[in-house]
């Protein structure tokens, strides 16, 4: 008999662990209808939007697999948003023996931000996310009162939790800078 409850104590904690992952993303989701900004210790939205050939990224499919550096800026051709994809694109290397994804979403079309990362040479992920719609999971409305200066990176670990938050006005090189200690003290 006591060994029938140690095997249904066994499975019932192995599946309280998923349980557990459900509820942390239910809550978080939750949160984004709450407007709630995702901080650190957040599941990453689930969210689909077009890569730079219009073909549709969907992050869940890569939850598990990779880690994620996700960056958020306004516009193609601002003098700060190319200072940061170039610095992004200088940094490659290190993402790359990380097996860490690098995901840059801003408000531009699929074609112009082909055209974008073809002139920079840009070796990671644009998407493209016209209507905000993704932004809007990850920021609550307080972060969009200056669009032009504002950045935002999120440091993801292959789980899906975000480990950092990185917010400023302009200093794009900080982002990478701690996007990459973020990394080394992760792994």
């Amino acid at each position: 008999m006591k060994e029938n409850i140690e095997i249904k104590k066994n499975a019932t904690a192995s599946y309280t662990k998923e349980d557990d992952l459900i509820l942390k993303r239910k809550e978080t989701m939750k949160a984004f209808l709450n407007k709630e900004c995702v901080d650190k210790g957040s599941l990453v939205p689930y969210f689909e939007l077009p890569d730079i050939n219009g073909n549709i990224f969907k992050i869940r499919n890569f939850i598990g697999a990779k880690s994620f550096v996700i960056f958020f800026y306004e516009k193609n051709n601002n003098p700060l948003s190319i200072e940061q994809v170039i610095c992004f694109r200088k940094k490659s290397i290190f993402f790359q023996n990380t097996d860490t994804m690098v995901i840059g979403i801003n408000t531009e079309t699929s074609e112009n931000n082909q055209e974008f990362s073809q002139k920079h040479n840009l070796n990671f992920l644009l998407l493209s996310d016209i209507d905000n719609e993704v932004r809007n999971l990850f920021e609550e409305d307080t972060f969009y009162y200056d669009y032009s200066q504002l950045r935002t990176t999120y440091v993801v670990d292959m789980f899906g939790f975000v480990i950092n938050v990185i917010r400023s006005i302009g200093g794009v090189h900080t982002h990478i800078d701690e996007a990459i200690e973020t990394m080394i003290e992760e792994f």
